[in-house]
């Protein structure tokens, strides 16, 4: 019988501290989450869907590489949706390499996994002046209200060594930027 009793009160011992830290447990985890942030107006938006952009450049021989360097010029075209010129006049872009970076012409370098060799992306305005990657330009054309349409050409052209020595590697490829705008 005192066994029984010693084991009741042991138990009630345990039970009360098991409530006791369960309490003190809980009054420890509570905490105060505090919420901040910006609200912005952009002048414009990118179109929905459009954020991300899949570029073909098709299949380009390497003999055309050899005698014209580069290829046909393809357009690239991002739309601005909702565009207001009260809130900025000019857009700034930057195209900034991810994987690889610029090669020293300052072609936009195939990744790791890309078979072909020997090449890259360029990139220029409309007018065929060059766009340079880690460099950071004002459009030519201001901002219009409603909707609007940024162009420029991206080509594939052959390295100047790669040309020379007639080492251009035929092959599956393939290269990403970031395109960055901003407004001013």
């Amino acid at each position: 019988m005192h066994i029984k009793k010693y084991i009741m009160r042991y138990l009630a011992c345990i039970a009360g501290g098991v409530l006791l830290l369960s309490t003190t447990a809980q009054a420890d985890t509570s905490t105060n989450i505090n919420y901040s942030g910006t609200l912005i107006a952009l002048p414009c938006t990118v179109s929905p869907g459009k954020e991300n952009l899949h570029v073909s450049l098709n299949e380009v021989p390497t003999k055309s590489l050899y005698r014209f360097k580069r290829t046909a010029p393809k357009l690239l075209s991002f739309t601005l949706e909702d565009c207001d010129p009260a809130l900025a006049t000019n857009i700034t872009f930057k195209l900034t390499p991810i994987e690889v970076g610029a090669d020293p012409e300052g072609l936009l370098e195939f990744t790791p996994s890309s078979e072909a060799k020997g090449a890259g992306i360029a990139f220029e305005f409309l007018n065929g002046e060059p766009i340079l990657l880690n460099t950071e330009y004002t459009y030519p054309e201001q901002i219009q209200a409603g909707n609007m349409t940024l162009h420029m050409n991206a080509f594939l052209q052959g390295k100047n060594d790669a040309i020379v020595n007639r080492t251009i590697v035929p092959g599956i490829y393939s290269a990403v930027m970031v395109y960055t705008l901003q407004y001013e």
